[in-house]
Formats: C-alpha cells, structure tokens, sequence
C-alpha cells in the first residue's frame, strides 16, 4: 500500500493597468509544485524521492526545472561494501534535507517579427 502526497502553489502578482477603466491583470510569478510517496508494506526506505518542479515566465523567458533529494543516507559499508542507501535520515543524522540526486534547468524564449507591410499599407505611394 502506497501513499501519494503533491502539493503545489502559485504565485502570482495583480497590478492595476494604467487606463480610464480602472482594470487589473495579473502576473504569473512561479508555479512551485513538491510530490513524494511513502510506501507503508516496505520494511525500510518508505519514502520515494522528494521531487520539487518550478516554472516562471520572466518577460520574453520561460525558465522550469527539477530537483529531486533522496531522504536517505548513503553507506559505503552497505550491500557488501558495494555501497547503497540505509534507512537513517539525513535531516537527523546530519543535518540536511537530502542528496540532490537530480537537478535540471530549462531556459527558452520566442521571438516573433513583425507583419510585413504592403508597400500603400506603409505610406509609401504606389507607381
């Protein structure tokens, strides 16, 4: 049997528009979303990766990425002295949330050129 847990948010910044009609718009800061299992029938090592996604649009750019922690400590003396993770917590044992385990970032941007124009659409006379 195998819990699931996501949470996300969004943050996210209103401002009034400069015109007569007194009208808002809103701008998208960051989509922050956090998701992990604990996994109750497993002897040890419950907990899946805790994996974090992150989104923002920041003008002509959008950057996202992931980054996920192993919650685990990782035992060199482990599996025969192959190495592998125990079941201590790092957050106890040592201090920290967890190994960074994976980390990606994407950056990417459009960009988009003008209509051309007719030569009569462009103020310049037909001969």
């Amino acid at each position: 049997m195998t819990g699931f847990f996501d949470v996300g948010n969004n943050f996210e910044m209103k401002y009034q528009k400069n015109d007569s009609a007194k009208t808002e718009d809103k701008i998208q800061l960051l989509n922050l979303d956090a998701k992990f299992n604990y996994n109750f029938a497993a002897d040890s090592l419950k907990f899946s990766e805790v994996g974090f996604s992150y989104r923002t649009d920041i003008g002509q750019f959008n950057i996202g990425g992931n980054a996920n922690y192993n919650l685990y400590m990782y035992d060199t003396s482990a599996n025969n002295h192959q190495g592998g993770r125990v079941n201590k917590y790092l957050l106890k044992e040592r201090g920290r949330f967890g190994d960074l385990t994976n980390l990606t970032l994407s950056v990417s941007t459009s960009f988009k050129g003008d209509k051309k124009q007719k030569p009569s659409e462009a103020g310049i006379p037909d001969m």
